[in-house]
């Protein structure tokens, strides 16, 4: 995913966790977000999860999906990071989560995120999900380019 962003109003976490509590409260709060399709960030990231799990319920595609952003340091925005901050914060948490998966396909979902993973082996691009990049030409089209590339 690119851009860090905002969280919204209502999301917070009022109640002390584990980091596993966090883990799984993240998790379900993404899956109610990607079953419910309350707005049009989560119903074009399910129509991409379609094209690249076809056939397969939302369950069974989020078991087969790993879904991260490409800045994992709070920002209000990449471009106030100085570049060895952001290489820096690259190393210590995306890259690290790229060994994990290290047979994986990597997606990158948006112009910020095909900057910063270029150079990744096997990368995939393709327009972002959410408003702004979503509603440019060839958006959609991107999307559904990828059922045919993995």
């Amino acid at each position: 995913m690119s851009e860090p962003e905002q969280p919204a109003t209502n999301d917070g976490h009022a109640f002390e966790a584990t980091p596993l509590e966090l883990i799984n409260e993240v998790c379900r709060r993404t899956y109610l977000g990607l079953s419910a399709g309350n707005n049009q960030y989560h119903r074009n990231l399910r129509h991409i999860l379609n094209q690249i799990h076809p056939g397969h319920a939302l369950e069974e595609q989020m078991r087969r999906t790993w879904i991260t952003r490409y800045l994992l340091c709070s920002t209000p925005s990449a471009d106030d990071i100085p570049v060895a901050a952001l290489r820096e914060c690259r190393e210590s948490f995306l890259d690290r989560q790229l060994e994990l998966f290290a047979s994986a396909r990597v997606v990158a979902l948006g112009l910020a995120a095909q900057k910063r993973l270029k150079g990744h082996p096997g990368l995939l691009e393709c327009a972002d999900p959410a408003p702004p990049g979503c509603h440019q030409p060839g958006a959609r089209e991107s999307w559904s380019a990828l059922g045919k590339s993995l």
